[in-house]
């Protein structure tokens, strides 16, 4: 049996059951998942953000499952839809409404021709899916800069997901399979703050120290940083 302990300035309170749990989410409380047997090999989470989002985002992992599989050309729709979401949330406060709302429809858009060029790898193109729908997707092969290291290219996944343990699973996958291409070193970039960072800094991805402006389309350009993470052999 799953026991959620609630920690804050609300009354402390258990949920029981799927239903029980978001009756009782409170914005002012804490999450913990204090079962470990039902955590595997994550253990008790602790929940940083005071929001039933977060709840909810925890909550996902136990009731839906997730696999990961690599793309095939009819989920290029999905994939576009995830990208443009993750760009609506995610960078909501980065950009004008104006810049923004091109930027989604281009990224909604962008993937079904990406991935219907005769030269596109479709094996470097991973996607999350839980029982209802792609929830995330992740884009690896060479570096573009340097040579005989991998690169993630692209890590997005929809918002409601945020904070489960998807992006860990693709990143896992595509780490796997980086070490199995020969490579040593795998790297990607990302803007230097946020949630990405967070995610990165606790995953083992380490500061390269280099940083450029990226263009991003739309005449859009954004500050980003370099990361790295040692392979190991397949």
């Amino acid at each position: 049996m799953l026991i959620v302990r609630w920690q804050g300035s609300g009354t402390g309170r258990s949920a029981l059951s799927p239903s029980g749990l978001r009756q009782s989410v409170q914005p002012s409380c804490h999450l913990i998942l204090s079962d470990p047997a039902r955590v595997g090999s994550y253990g008790p989470t602790w929940c940083p953000e005071r929001s039933p989002t977060c709840a909810h985002e925890l909550w996902h992992d136990f009731v839906m499952a997730v696999s990961v599989r690599v793309a095939t050309p009819e989920d290029a729709a999905a994939v576009g839809e995830v990208h443009a979401e993750s760009w609506r949330v995610g960078f909501a406060d980065r950009f004008t409404a104006d810049e923004l709302a091109r930027a989604i429809q281009r990224r909604r858009r962008m993937w079904s021709g990406v991935m219907a060029h005769d030269g596109f790898p479709l094996s470097s193109l991973l996607v999350a899916e839980d029982t209802e729908a792609i929830i995330g997707f992740l884009h690896l092969g060479p570096a573009r800069e340097r040579t005989g290291d991998g690169e993630i290219y692209a890590l997005y996944l929809v918002p409601r997901v945020w904070g489960g343990r998807a992006a860990h699973l693709l990143m896992d996958e595509a780490l796997l399979r980086l070490s199995a291409q020969g490579f040593d070193r795998a790297i990607l970039w990302t803007h230097g703050e946020g949630r990405a960072a967070t995610f990165y800094n606790k995953t083992g991805w380490q500061l390269t120290g280099r940083q450029r402006y990226e263009d991003l389309g739309d005449d859009l350009r954004a500050l980003v940083v370099e990361y790295e993470h040692p392979l190991i052999d397949a």
